[in-house]
Formats: structure tokens, C-alpha cells, sequence
């Protein structure tokens, strides 16, 4: 969202449930798991519907914006970001 001095702000639950998704990957949890886990929560998908697709979640922990830039503030700390893109690729390989 945009705030009044034109920077990208950050609505704080999306924010919480993003590093939610990060963390419970990081820990070895499934795409299928952690799916289950925000609907279990009733965390609104990113389109406000109650259904997570797995290729949402894939795609938000591709997301490199999240780690911050000039315009945009980081969300997520690079070594989680690192970390789940060394799961995601060994994921892929195996």
C-alpha cells in the first residue's frame, strides 16, 4: 500500500501470515502442509478467497521483493529467503 510520503507500506497481516509460509517451509513442511495449516487458520489467500493453490505459495516463496529495495520494505530476512531457496531447489532435484 502506499503511504502518505509515497513509499510501499506493509500490511502487517499479510506480513505475519508471508512469514508464516517462510518459516513453516524452512522447517520441512509440505506446500500440501502448509495449504492445510492457513485455511486451518482462515488466512486469506492473497486473492481474499479461504482456498490456497500450492502454486500461490510456490510463487510467494519465489518472491524476491520480499527481501526489501529502495522502494519496497523487507518482509522477509534474506538468510530465511536463502534458506527456502536452497529447500525449493533441492526439492526440485530430488
Amino acid at each position: 500500500r502506499r503511504l502518505s510520503n509515497d513509499k510501499i507500506g506493509i500490511y502487517e497481516g499479510q506480513a505475519a501470515a508471508l512469514q508464516l509460509i517462510y518459516m513453516m517451509y524452512a522447517e520441512g513442511k509440505s506446500l500440501s502442509e502448509i495449504k492445510s495449516v492457513l485455511e486451518g487458520m482462515n488466512v486469506p489467500s492473497p486473492y481474499n478467497g479461504r482456498s490456497w493453490g500450492k502454486q500461490t505459495l510456490s510463487n510467494l516463496l519465489s518472491n524476491p521483493h520480499y527481501l526489501g529495495s529502495e522502494e519496497y520494505p523487507a518482509i522477509i530476512a534474506s538468510d530465511l529467503f536463502e534458506t527456502v531457496q536452497r529447500i525449493k531447489a533441492q526439492r526440485t532435484c530430488a
